[in-house]
């Protein structure tokens, strides 16, 4: 299983979320992060201002990077689908 780090960002992100919402984001990032291959289940950012991947999880979107060993993800930035890319 790959390791989670979040950025300073994305914590302070997580906390505004409501907690049924917040619930459900981590146990699918449990799940992504359990795969053979994560990134198989994400999609690649056209811009890269904000990071190079992200994941769907409801009306939620999860910005990341991967280290260049594939182990450790980093969440960059969590926020609602109509609001993150803005």
């Amino acid at each position: 299983m790959r390791q989670l780090y979040f950025s300073d960002t994305a914590l302070k992100q997580l906390q505004k979320i409501p907690k049924n919402d917040l619930k459900r984001i981590k146990e699918k990032l449990e799940r992504f992060c359990a795969q053979q291959n994560p990134l198989h289940l994400a999609r690649k950012l056209v811009k890269s201002d904000l990071g190079t991947y992200r994941w769907r999880i409801w009306d939620w979107r999860v910005v990341f990077d991967v280290d260049k060993s594939w182990q450790i993800i980093i969440i960059l930035v969590v926020g609602n689908r109509k609001d993150i890319y803005k």
